[in-house]
C-alpha cells in the first residue's frame, strides 16, 4: 500500500510540474488602457462699462484653456441679437453701433477684422491658454448722434470642440 501511495504521489507531482512547465512556455499578457477626455474652459468678460465718448473701449479678454488632442481645436463664436449695437433701454429705436475687433488679429485693408469669433488651436489651448483681446470701436459720429439714456447689448459667446479636417 505504501508503494502504491508513493507511486501515486510521484505521478501527481510529475503531473503538476508538467502543467507549470507548459504555462512558462506560453506567457500571457494583459494590456492596460485609459482615455483622457478632451476638456476646455471658455473665459469671457462678465460685464463691461463703456465710458461716454470712448472710441476704443476694451470689452476684454476671451480665453480658452484646457487639454485637447492635437487634431482638435476650440471654435468660439460671438453673436448679438442687435448686430453689435448698443440699444437705448427706454427707446429701442435709439442705437449706438459698435465694431468688435480682436486687436491681436492680422489687419485686413489697414484695420482689424470684425470679431465674430476665433478658432483656438490645440497648441494654444494646451499651453497657457489661447486668448484674444476684444475692443469695441465706436465712431465720433455714433457718439455725437446718440440720444440721452442708458444703452446695453449682450454678446453671446459659444464654444465647441471641433476636429480638424485631415484632408486639409
Amino acid at each position: 500500500m505504501k508503494k502504491i501511495l508513493a507511486i501515486l504521489c510521484t505521478v501527481l507531482m510529475l503531473a503538476s510540474l508538467a502543467v507549470a512547465a507548459s504555462a512558462e512556455e506560453a506567457p500571457k499578457t494583459t494590456t492596460i488602457t485609459t482615455t483622457v477626455p478632451s476638456t476646455y474652459v471658455l473665459t469671457i468678460p462678465a460685464t463691461v462699462e463703456i465710458p461716454y465718448g470712448e472710441k476704443n473701449a476694451t470689452i476684454g479678454s476671451v480665453k480658452v484653456t484646457g487639454r485637447i488632442t492635437n487634431d482638435q481645436y476650440v471654435k468660439v463664436t460671438a453673436e448679438t441679437t442687435t448686430n453689435f449695437c448698443l440699444v437705448n433701454d427706454s427707446d429701442s429705436s435709439a442705437r449706438i453701433s459698435y465694431r468688435p475687433e480682436d486687436i491681436f488679429a492680422s489687419a485686413v485693408n489697414g484695420s482689424a477684422p470684425i470679431f465674430r469669433g476665433r478658432d483656438f488651436s490645440a497648441k494654444e489651448v494646451n499651453g497657457n491658454g489661447g486668448s484674444c483681446l476684444v475692443v469695441a470701436r465706436i465712431s465720433d459720429y455714433a457718439w455725437e448722434h446718440a440720444a440721452a439714456g442708458t444703452y446695453s447689448d449682450t454678446i453671446t459667446f459659444t464654444a465647441s470642440l471641433e476636429t480638424a479636417n485631415a484632408a486639409g
